[in-house]
């Protein structure tokens, strides 16, 4: 059993977090790949090197509401987060709503697509 499996098999037993998910090789490949694929914010469209903003990957639902989507492709959007105050980037406003980083917002995607115009 690889170690994916054998945490999944854990949270299913209750003897493990479902944040303990982001400690496997196919959840840190798989938000490596969503960055490669979408390497400017898919809200602001910055990049990361444009207003010292970082891109991170966010999930669309949060792995605390559905573990089973912390490695699914669909479930990910890519985010800026400013260097300097994080509170203004979209990572926080868009991704978590602008409440605080536990919020979440189930809209990210119309929130996106408003702002760009799809």
């Amino acid at each position: 059993m690889n170690r994916t499996a054998a945490i999944v098999a854990a949270i299913i037993a209750g003897t493990a977090s479902v944040q303990s998910i982001r400690t496997t090789a196919d959840y840190r490949r798989e938000l490596s790949s969503c960055r490669a694929e979408h390497p400017v914010c898919e809200h602001s469209w910055y990049t990361n090197v444009e207003h010292s903003a970082r891109v991170s990957v966010h999930h669309r639902i949060p792995v605390g509401w559905d573990w089973t989507l912390a490695t699914s492709h669909d479930n990910l959007i890519t985010l800026c987060d400013p260097a300097k105050d994080r509170k203004h980037g979209c990572h926080y406003q868009c991704g978590h709503g602008g409440h605080g980083w536990s919020g979440a917002n189930t809209n990210v995607m119309s929130n996106v697509c408003a702002r760009i115009g799809g």
